[in-house]
């Protein structure tokens, strides 16, 4: 592997399973922009959200991707709205590998089951943060991987081998 992987989907399409398996494999680190940022200000995303809303919470990721410029050869699972900014879509792009994981609606209602910790879930349903960011994932990916029926280490292959 000579690059990094960027991995791009909403959440619950398994960006930070797949992440993981594929940093083990590969034998590369793993980076989590969500858990970094998280880190960061000692705060979960929902925190930052309620405190100060996502406008901030969108600088901070700005800022965190920029911290893989000089990085080589790691896994990074990124957060679900990381595409929404046009200098992300072409930071990703221009740096490293992208891959779309895509999960329809009813797997990814079925994975986020429970989890409360999702700030835009309770203001927006999952059908139209899919429908808002489907054509920005498909246009900002190298290629995308399908992930609904497949285990972790299906996916993970069915990467590798595209890449």
């Amino acid at each position: 592997m000579k690059e990094k992987i960027f991995l791009i989907g909403m959440m619950g399409a398994g960006k930070t399973s797949v992440g993981k398996w594929l940093s083990r494999e590969l034998n590369v680190p793993f980076f989590d922009t969500d858990a970094m940022i998280e880190t960061q200000l000692g705060m979960s995303i929902a925190e930052i959200f309620n405190k100060w809303g996502e406008v901030y919470f969108r600088k901070l990721e700005r800022e965190i991707l920029q911290t893989f410029r000089d990085k080589t050869k790691c896994v990074v699972s990124t957060g679900g709205g990381i595409v929404l900014a046009e200098e992300n879509r072409q930071f990703l792009r221009s740096n490293g590998r992208v891959v779309f994981l895509q999960a329809g609606s009813e797997t990814i209602s079925k994975r986020l089951q429970g989890d409360d910790t999702r700030p835009l879930l309770k203001e927006l349903s999952i059908e139209t943060l899919i429908e808002q960011r489907k054509k920005l994932y498909e246009t900002t990916a190298h290629f995308n991987i399908l992930t609904d029926a497949d285990s972790i280490s299906e996916i993970g292959r069915r990467i590798l081998t595209k890449l």
